[in-house]
């Protein structure tokens, strides 16, 4: 989480949604941060003035496919030896391995990470969510809100195909029952043919996603 004074926003981070892009840029205008991946719900109860200063300046945070999300977690997992899941991920045989042991023992959906008690069932406050897929349409819409300015580098981006090939017609429907939260709440399919993005979305209907 990193947030400013002077641009009054505050930026949630959540992991493997081109955060570290976007941190990039916002880091210049940085006036207060905490851990990286701090929620929402643990930084409005970590401080006497959190909570004025999060209903007060425009809060917003990126969510992604749960499908793509999960490609490029097991990858992420993988790859970083100082992972702490590391160790075990590079135990299982194959990703409808990794996926079942997800959905089962580790599920931990998008929409949980962003709402004001970290559960399921308290609302989503944040001022604007973006889409990973529609990132540059939606940070553009970010820099007219909070007044900051930069491009986007193009940090971790990782060499593989897309989501799709991953995914056997089981691990699909797994993901499609565990993350149906994110999937309903954020307009996502497996497809992805209908996607509307963060910022079309704010200016249609002009109030809080």
């Amino acid at each position: 989480m990193i947030g400013s004074n002077k641009h009054k926003f505050i930026f949630f981070h959540l992991y493997k949604v081109a955060g570290t892009s976007m941190r990039r840029v916002l880091g210049k205008y940085q006036d207060f941060s905490q851990l990286k991946h701090l929620k929402p719900s643990e930084y409005i109860n970590n401080g006497n003035n959190h909570h004025i200063l999060y209903d007060d300046y425009f809060t917003f945070s990126f969510v992604r496919n749960p499908w793509d999300w999960q490609v490029s977690l097991y990858h992420y997992m993988l790859k970083d030896v100082g992972h702490k899941q590391h160790r075990l991920i590079k135990t299982m045989n194959s990703f409808d391995e990794y996926i079942d042991w997800r959905v089962n023992k580790d599920c931990k959906p998008q929409y949980t990470f962003l709402s004001e008690k970290g559960d399921s069932e308290s609302e989503i406050t944040l001022d604007f969510i973006g889409k990973f897929e529609s990132l540059t349409l939606d940070f553009e819409f970010i820099k007219q809100q909070t007044g900051v300015e930069g491009n986007l580098p193009h940090d971790n981006k990782s060499k593989r195909t897309h989501y799709k090939d991953y995914f056997t017609d089981n691990s699909r429907k797994l993901i499609e029952d565990a993350y149906k939260i994110d999937i309903d709440y954020f307009g996502y399919n497996f497809e992805n043919d209908d996607l509307i993005s963060g910022s079309e979305i704010y200016n249609k209907k002009n109030i809080k996603i």
